[in-house]
């Protein structure tokens, strides 16, 4: 049994962090209806490259969900809102700070006609705040949250890129555990709420362990060390053909185990922290990993024991002998019947399996959310050719005929 069966969802963002949220809570069962404007849809759906009629960024965030394509800024596209938001038990925006309000489709208006409702809004750097109305993308988050200049290994360096959108990703993750407590909040008391996701601060947060070190440690502190790459057993290493090794050693019996598999005598009865020691330790290391390959050293020390991994690039991260085993890869099936790869999430129940869904096209079940809430064919006629609503090219009682395919 999917465990959020039954919980319904509006999800009114676009790009990433909203709708990963809501690809979550569809993943563990909850409907999650996309809305979308009528005239181009969520802009991650024409985001290159694309794969069987879809950009593939929007497949993978959006599958399993249904599209309804209305535009809120007209009175009868929100009627049509407010009729689903009655009954919705979770609604998502992804709007600039005041947005939300200007279009009557806030967490005080749903709240008026839905107390139970659990209303998340996820935004740049939150609902106050002198930046407030700042625009912003992950990269501006990540470099105002810190991220970027602990990337370089020396300071004043240019700072490194990060390879994926962290504060996306994680400000969705956020977002759809706030969620998830505020429904199990509402089941225990009966009441809903409202979450303000700011994306600056689940950056921010990750500093959460590293700051309280460095105020309660004398500098060099450990932590610190730790996320600069002075610390020796918890560093990379270049192998003897040109690959790297992470190494994450922190405790006393990993160390003695290294030291052990790697002949390293020099390293024996030392306190391996010890700051002053760093710099001679790591290049005592770095010499001994330069006498073998990379895999070899691998081989070696994952038989002692030793937390040890290899650096990979994305192909062989995705090719990795540890993912194929759990069978952590699926496949996206798409209307015209291609699969598009894709990645399993992470988190399993035992409890149950997930469909492969599809995603869905823009304003794929527009007709059929429609006519669930009373609207007649010839209403939904109107509505479409007056461009509050937009719905597949299908006629629309052909639309309504038709069984509801694609939808898990």
């Amino acid at each position: 049994m999917k465990s959020l069966r039954g919980i319904s969802v509006l999800d009114l963002s676009p790009l990433i962090p909203g709708p990963y949220a809501s690809l979550l809570l569809a993943s563990w069962g909850a409907e999650v209806i996309k809305v979308e404007d009528p005239r181009f849809g969520d802009p991650i759906r024409s985001y290159p490259p694309a794969y069987g009629g879809f950009g593939v960024a929007f497949s993978t965030l959006n599958k399993g969900k249904r599209s309804l394509a209305v535009d809120l800024k007209t009175s009868a596209g929100r009627e049509i809102f407010y009729r689903l938001a009655k009954k919705a038990d979770v609604i998502i925006e992804g709007f600039s700070p005041g947005v939300a309000g200007r279009l009557k489709v806030d967490y005080p208006t749903v709240k008026s006609i839905n107390p139970r409702v659990v209303y998340c809004s996820i935004s740049s750097y939150g609902q106050e705040g002198p930046y407030r109305d700042l625009p912003g993308h992950d990269l501006n988050f990540v470099g105002l949250g810190g991220m970027l200049a602990f990337a370089p290994a020396g300071e004043g360096t240019q700072p490194v890129f990060p390879i994926s959108q962290l504060a996306d990703i994680s400000s969705g993750l956020y977002a759809a555990v706030s969620i998830l407590a505020a429904l199990l909040g509402r089941e225990r008391g009966g009441a809903g709420t409202y979450i303000d996701v700011s994306m600056h601060e689940t950056v921010a947060s990750w500093w959460a362990i590293t700051q309280v070190m460095s105020r309660y440690t004398h500098e060099p502190n450990w932590g610190h060390m730790m996320s600069t790459g002075q610390l020796a057993s918890y560093n990379v290493y270049l192998a003897g053909d040109g690959q790297y090794l992470s190494l994450g050693i922190l405790e006393d019996k990993f160390w003695e185990r290294l030291c052990d598999a790697m002949e390293f005598v020099e390293g024996k009865n030392v306190e391996f922290r010890d700051p002053e020691l760093q710099p001679r330790l790591r290049a005592r290391l770095q010499e001994i990993f330069m006498t073998r390959p990379r895999d070899e050293w691998f081989i070696l020390l994952r038989q002692a024991q030793v937390p040890v991994a290899p650096v990979n690039d994305m192909e062989r991260a995705l090719a990795d002998p540890q993912l194929v085993s759990r069978e952590f890869f699926t496949t996206i099936p798409l209307p015209g019947g291609e699969e598009l790869p894709a990645l399993q999430l992470p988190g399993r129940l035992a409890t149950w399996q997930p469909d492969p869904p599809s995603p869905p096209a823009l304003g794929e079940h527009t007709a059929y959310i429609l006519q669930s809430l009373g609207y007649g064919a010839e209403e939904i006629a109107d509505l479409q050719e007056k461009g509050i609503v937009a719905s597949s090219d299908q006629p629309i009682h052909e639309l309504l005929a038709a069984p509801q395919a694609g939808i898990h």
